[in-house]
């Protein structure tokens, strides 16, 4: 059985084309982020690096950032337009 189910060029490319308007239209996105973060007050632990995987337009990075400035962040997503 093949392990990919989509081409991962072909999701690269239509998340890329979607990228200027995507965050307009993320509010689910945006709900879950806000709730995860939220969830990170009860974390103690000051991490050294936090990876933001499928970062989006890197609101969450951003947030990350803030919350640890210490922090080396990176901000990692499929599509190389939308961060």
């Amino acid at each position: 059985m093949n392990a990919s189910v989509f081409d991962t060029r072909h999701v690269r490319r239509a998340f890329a084309r979607a990228a200027r308007s995507y965050d307009a239209a993320a509010r689910l996105q945006h709900h879950i982020e806000a709730r995860l973060l939220e969830s990170l007050e009860f974390h103690r632990a000051t991490p050294r690096v936090v990876l933001d995987v499928g970062c989006g337009p890197g609101r969450a990075s951003v947030a990350l950032q803030k919350r640890w400035p210490k922090a080396r962040v990176l901000a990692l997503d499929l599509a190389p337009g939308r961060h």
